[in-house]
């Protein structure tokens, strides 16, 4: 089962890789200084990635992917891939994009994958509303690493996608309405590893309209309170990273317990979820209870100056867990 679950997770990310077959590559004709492949719909694979270009270019109809990552780009004009109906891939990463405008993406309704993560876009001086509207087909998106505001962007329009990286740092304790629409989306991201992410809070209501999540990643969240009842309603979760909250500690943690037997919960990762010059720790039962009555197959709980584990604390673990990591603690 939990291979299962590592297989569909990886087919969620494969999104992102745009296939190409084994032909040799070569200048695009209509831009010598980038690279071409044909893929196997025999259409063009375009990598333009450190070219050090301001501006988007416009590409042939027969282009599928592409590739504009790593340059100094700092706006998507109106109309600039209207010509694009075949394109199924878009990278946008690592550019200086401040602002979208309300045509950016006309004509890219077959687009599937649109990574547009480190940049400085931000919702004041783009068209929220309704920059997204032409994605009806998109999957993947990345916007990871953006304005503070990057969460006021529409993404209702977005019914098919089904995995979302996103920041989340205005303070709020729950998501808006507008999430409702994504009845697809399995996979969301909300790591401060790769974005800015903050939410001190987590209620009842904050994930209220991501029923369908199967994939939650909240490490580096800076949370510091749970409430119980806060995942109860995610009855598809299978994964939950909660790793490098540092102020949330085994306490932090207890009313989850409460909210797990009622999801598909497969593998719970609360990794350095104290902090590493604090006192050492213990893990006693009430930290765990209720944990026997899911499947977990995988518990992690490394980094956390665990120094003992209390009598009869594993004899709340569920008889389907098949990996218990304990590594980098204080055990004497």
């Amino acid at each position: 089962m939990f291979a299962k679950i590592i297989i569909n997770y990886f087919a969620i990310e494969l999104l992102i890789v745009h296939e190409v077959d084994c032909r040799d590559k070569f200048p695009c004709k209509f831009y010598s200084s980038c690279v071409c492949v044909y893929t196997k719909n025999n259409l063009l694979s375009v990598d333009y990635a450190g070219k050090n270009i301001t501006v988007i270019p416009l590409f042939s109809g027969n282009v599928e992917n592409v590739s504009l990552a790593n340059n100094r780009i700092q706006s998507v004009e109106n109309g600039v891939f209207k010509y694009n109906l075949h394109l199924l891939y878009l990278d946008l990463s690592e550019n200086k994009i401040y602002q979208l405008a309300s045509e950016s993406f006309q004509g890219l309704f077959n687009l599937q994958t649109l990574i547009i993560n480190n940049n400085n876009i931000s919702s004041t001086v783009s068209p929220s509303n309704v920059v997204f509207e032409p994605l009806v087909s998109l999957r993947y998106l990345d916007m990871k690493n953006n304005s503070n505001n990057c969460i006021a962007f529409n993404i209702s329009f977005l019914t098919n996608l089904q995995t979302l990286k996103i920041d989340f740092v205005d303070g709020e304790t729950y998501f808006d309405t507008e999430y409702k629409a994504l009845r697809n989306l399995t996979n969301l991201d909300l790591s401060g590893y790769s974005g800015r992410c903050l939410m001190k809070i987590l209620t009842p209501g904050t994930f209220e309209y991501f029923p369908y999540v199967q994939f939650l990643d909240l490490s580096k969240y800076r949370i510091n309170v749970i409430y119980r009842g806060t995942f109860k309603h995610l009855r598809h979760l299978e994964f939950l990273d909660l790793s490098d909250n540092r102020c949330l500690k085994f306490t932090g943690c207890i009313n989850i317990k409460y909210d797990l037997p009622s999801t598909s919960i497969k593998v719970l990762r609360l990794n350095k979820i104290h902090q590493t010059f604090a006192l050492n720790t213990e893990l006693f039962k009430c930290h765990i209870q209720n944990l026997r009555e899911t499947k977990i197959t995988e518990i992690h709980l490394d980094s956390n100056r665990l120094q003992l584990v209390k009598q009869g604390a594993l004899s709340m673990l569920p008889k389907t867990l098949k990996k218990l990591s304990i590594a980098d603690n204080q055990f004497t």
